[in-house]
């Protein structure tokens, strides 16, 4: 396993996270 696909994962994945959160925020 590559540790920077890794990363990119884990900054993708907070990417998203973030996305998700500030549309939640937007619909509440």
């Amino acid at each position: 396993m590559s540790v920077s696909i890794t990363n990119v994962f884990q900054i993708e994945a907070k990417a998203v996270f973030e996305g998700l959160r500030l549309a939640w925020n937007k619909i509440v």
